[in-house]
């Protein structure tokens, strides 16, 4: 995902030093795009663009959102600007989803080909996350049946 700012001068002095230190781990460096001025001044008025990058975790999708908090700070050439915080908030749609396959094979212990009375039957159940979610506590659960291994 792509975090894009926006940082607008609306004092009566020039900014310089102006950053932007992200509360995300894994964010990657902000890339401003655009300076109005000399680099890294930002005269009254004036506006610059700004981005970075972030690739998306499983604990992200788990959590259903992304939630970082960035904080701007500059140096104005005369006075003092109190750091400014900014949050943003993105819902990740989530969708948890399972197949099971089941597969039998015969124990043909009599050796002749067919399927006879007292002989085995092995199930196997391979069950499959295909959804983008992590599933905890997953069960399989068997009707009785007659003639069950237990």
């Amino acid at each position: 995902m792509t975090y894009s700012f926006t940082i607008e001068n609306t004092g009566n002095v020039t900014l310089t030093g102006i950053a932007i230190a992200e509360h995300l781990v894994g964010v990657g460096s902000v890339l401003f795009a655009e300076w109005p001025g000399a680099e890294g001044e930002l005269a009254p008025g004036k506006s610059t663009t700004a981005s970075a990058e972030y690739v998306l975790t499983q604990a992200d999708v788990d959590a259903g959102e992304v939630v970082n908090v960035s904080t701007l700070s500059a140096v104005p050439t005369r006075g003092t600007l109190d750091d400014i915080e900014a949050q943003h908030s993105l819902s990740l749609a989530s969708g948890a989803a399972l197949t099971l396959v089941k597969s039998a094979v015969l124990y043909d212990d009599s050796g002749d080909g067919l399927a006879n009375t007292d002989e085995r039957i092995r199930y196997t159940f391979t069950l499959t996350n295909v959804g983008n979610v992590t599933l905890t506590n997953v069960t399989l659960q068997m009707p009785r049946c007659r003639g069950c291994l237990r």
